[in-house]
């Protein structure tokens, strides 16, 4: 039965089992060759498990039967940038446009893909088509993403237009309290993240940025507070991680830092981003042999 290949393939890589998902879907395929959907998958299965040219081969399948399905043209634009093939991956941004026209997600597919070549001008002008198709609030927070740094005026403008479509937009509003954090004005920043924590009060992510804009604005007892309710929901590694990353890079926080880290590592030894984070805290702290 084709159904229940397909099923084990998606629980699998649901687990990050990559090797069983891909195996799932070799049977599936093998019942039903011309299936789109387990190609597909098979494709991401297999660039999660680092086999690039398998993960080219079956996403370039896919497009085949299912030219619709944005996403692989992005996986495909991906597996080929970690291969050095950089005019190849940017192939992929006018194939993923041309095979899909009237649907503005194509066009931010594109977009993203010639940003990350910094092609800025390229970028900007599939934004502004996806814009033309159809007005929506991520399109607008994904330019202000791509836009330079420097950049500010623009950024703001964008994610201005993100919120008056969607004024409870978290993303968009997380991105507009960290350009408040980086003009130094806190207070706003507090402001602004605690607006969207009124609407999402669990968001480990948005805690964890009030709380180093609390913490950079001196206030360590409730900069503690927001990374203790990070800590008292956090289930995997990787929020323990992301909370020690974001204290190190800001340079808050160092001790309450390397606990996260410390504990993350408790729940993933071998994990070396995890390693890298911890490292990068010791540095701050000036203990350079650990």
């Amino acid at each position: 039965n084709v159904v229940v290949f397909r099923t084990r393939g998606l629980i699998a890589q649901q687990k990050g089992a990559w090797r069983d998902a891909i195996a799932a879907y070799t049977s599936a395929l093998q019942l039903e060759p011309n299936s789109g959907f387990a190609l597909g998958h098979r494709a991401e299965a297999a660039r999660s498990a680092g086999d690039n040219d398998a993960a080219l081969r079956d996403a370039a399948g896919a497009i085949q039967l299912l030219p619709g399905w944005i996403e692989m043209y992005l996986l495909r634009a991906n597996a080929l940038r970690s291969q050095g093939k950089q005019n190849e991956a940017l192939a992929e941004a006018a194939a993923v446009t041309a095979a899909n026209p009237q649907n503005s997600y194509a066009h931010v597919v594109a977009a993203n893909i010639y940003s990350t070549f910094h092609r800025d001008a390229d970028a900007m002008r599939a934004y502004d088509m996806a814009i033309a198709l159809k007005p929506e609030a991520y399109i607008y927070h994904n330019r202000s993403l791509s836009r330079p740094k420097a950049d500010v005026a623009g950024r703001r403008a964008d994610l201005d237009a993100a919120l008056k479509l969607e004024p409870n937009f978290a993303d968009a509003i997380a991105e507009k309290a960290s350009l408040q954090v980086d003009s130094g004005d806190m207070s706003a920043a507090i402001s602004t993240y605690s607006s969207a924590i009124s609407n999402s009060p669990d968001d480990p992510s948005l805690l964890m940025r009030r709380g180093i804009a609390y913490a950079r604005s001196g206030d360590a007892a409730r900069a503690e507070t927001d990374f203790q309710r990070v800590r008292d929901k956090a289930s995997e590694p990787v929020i323990f991680n992301n909370m020690c990353w974001a204290k190190a890079t800001a340079g808050v926080a160092l001790e309450s830092a390397l606990a996260d880290c410390n504990a993350a590592l408790a729940k993933a030894p071998d994990v070396a981003r995890y390693l890298d984070s911890r490292g990068l805290v010791l540095l701050q702290l000036g203990r350079l042999d650990d």
